[in-house]
């Protein structure tokens, strides 16, 4: 029986406006629609506060969180883990405020949980371009017959951010969050930490 499960796409963001736009725009075009956008924003001062409000009168789909309380610290891994407290899905992504889906890309991912939905997260291939999608030249997330963990360890980082689908109750029954500490591989540091909870 196919199951249309509610997929949280959690998106930092600081003064990331144009990108923004384009991120948010691939995600209204999915062939998928059963998704919930969360943009938790770091204290932006370009106007995405503004722009954000239009998106959440556009459409109940969208969510903004602007943070305001830096007893905290600042960062990306912050804006993820707010952003996971508030998600709603049966399964998360954690998207860059500079992502692209394809339109494709959750119809995809939801028919891989179909057929699979006893794993804890599933991973997906990605692709680095610079003006349009068409001009990628070069993947992530290259599968090889070595041990994902013993790649990630000597520096071959298997997938980033975005290439995990995760089981929501996976990543908050395993307390699995972004260092908040970490000021940069905040994703490597995560996805090690992943694996060595011998995760399905």
């Amino acid at each position: 029986v196919m199951s249309y499960p509610l997929i949280s796409i959690v998106i930092p963001t600081y003064n990331r406006k144009n990108v923004l736009l384009e991120t948010l725009n691939s995600i209204k075009h999915q062939e998928y629609q059963n998704w919930e956008v969360i943009v938790v924003d770091d204290g932006s001062t370009d106007g995405t506060n503004s722009f954000m409000q239009e998106e959440c009168k556009a459409s109940s789909q969208i969510n903004y969180y602007l943070r305001s309380d830096f007893t905290t610290k600042k960062g990306a891994p912050v804006c993820r883990n707010l952003g996971l407290e508030k998600a709603k899905g049966d399964y998360v992504v954690f998207l860059d405020s500079d992502d692209i889906l394809q339109k494709e890309t959750l119809h995809n991912r939801v028919n891989s949980i179909n057929e699979s939905e006893d794993y804890d997260f599933l991973i997906f291939q990605g692709a680095f371009f610079t003006e349009s999608i068409d001009d990628s030249d070069r993947l992530w997330n290259k599968f090889t017959q070595e041990n994902d963990l013993n790649r990630f360890l000597r520096g071959d980082v298997v997938w980033q951010t975005t290439g995990p689908l995760w089981k929501r109750s996976y990543l908050i029954n395993s307390s699995l969050r972004f260092d908040e500490e970490a000021k940069s591989s905040q994703d490597w540091e995560f996805h090690v930490h992943a694996l060595l909870q011998n995760p399905r």
